[in-house]
């Protein structure tokens, strides 16, 4: 993937959306080099990921970044998370409709910290209602949302949370209309 970027520094978009970057699991295995014997396989998507995480770090002005609706997993975003916090005018991300869980939010909660210039997040349709540690991790993330300079929009409409721990943590207020 890093070797299609050409000036790398100059692009301020990377607009992946709805691109399956996690291969199906007929093809999760790439085999070491027969001389590279005993070295451990290496998943195709740990290594798009990687390639991935090289571009990025190349990436000094960019300014949005888009991988939505893409298979995203946990492993995945904690391996681009510190190629992303090499671009320091990162204004926009957007991760919505991934397999992100709470896991996640603790690598977005540092990658948030380290963006200063970062104006909008959308994690929206992650977290499965399962997840135990969802809340704690939403909890943590209010909390960067609340101190974070320029950070105006945080989008996480149609994640399945509660309701009740979302106006909790006063994502938003129920109002009476009368």
């Amino acid at each position: 993937m890093s070797a299609f970027i050409v000036n790398a520094s100059t692009l301020e978009e990377v607009r992946l959306n709805g691109i399956p970057i996690t291969p199906p699991p007929s093809q999760i295995a790439i085999h070491s080099h027969p001389a590279q014997e005993g070295a451990p396989a290496m998943s195709k998507s740990t290594s798009l990921f990687k390639e991935l995480a090289v571009a990025l770090s190349a990436m000094s002005n960019l300014e949005s970044f888009r991988l939505s609706c893409s298979d995203l997993s946990d492993d995945d975003m904690c391996e681009l998370c510190p190629a992303l916090e090499k671009c320091s005018k990162l204004k926009k991300i957007d991760l919505k409709g991934n397999r992100l869980t709470s896991k996640s939010l603790r690598a977005l909660t540092k990658l948030i910290n380290s963006l200063k210039a970062l104006e909008e997040i959308d994690i929206s349709e992650n977290f499965p209602s399962n997840d135990s540690d969802l809340l704690p991790g939403l909890e943590a993330l209010e909390e960067v949302f609340k101190r974070h300079q320029t950070l105006r929009n945080m989008h996480v409409h149609n994640t399945q949370c509660c309701i009740a721990d979302l106006i909790a943590l006063n994502f938003f207020e129920l109002s009476e209309v009368s």
